[in-house]
């Protein structure tokens, strides 16, 4: 589910946007939003240790991160996320690919390399095969809570989200 945000729009509803992989935006500092990214930074680390010793029956780990480009942030999916030492400034870093075509920002392209510090991880995701369920990906359901009731059920269950 490679939902991104920026700013909300109104004029699609998420499964359209998620079957197309396009962007679903928001405003800068929503509610919902932000209380997606405390909840996957407050679990990231949990996440971090099953994803580096991934779970039978378990796959798809990703971290979603912010990418900014001529003063807009679009939010990407990163997959095979792997530890890649520290920064200069002592931040931990991980390194992985793009897992989402770019609609914003344009020096990025889906499947490229990308490195990146902990501290800019917003959300996390992998899929249990069984069922499937998704775990994590917080950001998805913050969006699903400004949609109607039907369709964010319909979306909870086809992805198998779990969201409150």
């Amino acid at each position: 589910l490679g939902l991104a945000a920026s700013a909300w729009a109104q004029t699609q509803g998420i499964p359209q946007k998620a079957a197309k992989d396009d962007v679903v935006f928001t405003a800068k500092n929503d509610p919902a939003m932000q209380k997606a990214y405390r909840q996957a930074r407050a679990t990231l680390d949990d996440f971090l240790r099953k994803a580096a010793q991934p779970a039978a029956g378990t796959t798809a780990y990703a971290v979603k991160v912010g990418i900014q480009q001529d003063g807009q942030t679009e939010y990407f999916w990163i997959a095979d996320i792997a530890p890649a030492g520290k920064a200069s400034d002592g931040a931990v870093q991980y390194a992985g690919r793009i897992n989402n075509a770019p609609r914003i920002v344009t020096h990025v392209r889906n499947g490229q390399p990308y490195t990146f510090s902990k501290n800019e991880i917003v959300d996390w995701t992998y899929l249990e095969e069984k069922g499937p369920i998704t775990h994590g990906n917080f950001t998805a359901c913050a969006l699903l809570s400004k949609r109607p009731r039907a369709e964010k059920l319909a979306m909870q269950r086809q992805y198998g989200l779990r969201c409150d």
